[in-house]
């Protein structure tokens, strides 16, 4: 048996600083040489503590930075503007993308992966979950408002109907001249 210190979380083995007790092949054919551990030895246990107190510091910044970027999304409600029909029923759908580019321009930045449902295909008031980091995440306020569509078609046979009616009309006043 080999004690290594891990580099790195490693399931159902332990998790980063860890000193663990493994068989010789898998440290050395595995977790020695792709960096998940390094053998146990009084420098490397000290090299391995000064990371462990940097990465928790920089997890400490990044959760209060999450926690911010929470409040201000709580606090904002996206408006879309999406084509649909007079009955309501939506030509598409609010993607994720949507969300994580709407909420850029605001200054948060997310990861559209990290937005859930991925799609809203319903009109109105809807609510979007976004995990922020970890376990934080926020939810926002989505209302789609629906741009109406007529039929082009009718609106296109009123515009010829009343161009060949002004046609006619000027070929009649210059016959009768």
């Amino acid at each position: 048996m080999t004690v290594v210190i891990l580099k790195k979380d490693i399931a159902k083995l332990g998790s980063l600083g860890d000193q663990v007790s493994v068989k010789g092949g898998y440290a050395r054919n595995f977790l020695l040489p792709y960096g998940f551990a390094v053998e146990a030895t009084r420098k490397n246990v000290k090299q391995i503590e000064h990371e462990r107190r940097m990465l928790e510091k920089e997890i400490r910044t990044l959760e209060a930075a999450a926690n911010l970027d929470k409040q201000k999304i709580e606090k904002i409600t996206l408006d879309f503007t999406k084509k649909s029909s007079e009955s309501g029923k939506l030509f598409g759908s609010v993607t994720n993308r949507d969300v994580e580019l709407a909420l850029k321009e605001r200054g948060i930045v997310v990861d559209r992966r990290n937005v859930s449902p991925s799609h809203v295909k319903v009109v109105g008031l809807s609510t979007v979950e976004v995990k922020l980091f970890k376990a934080i995440k926020a939810t926002i306020n989505v209302n789609v408002i629906p741009e109406y569509i007529v039929e082009e078609k009718e609106e296109e046979v009123v515009e010829e109907v009343v161009t060949e009616e002004a046609v006619t009309e000027e070929t009649v006043t210059e016959t009768e001249e």
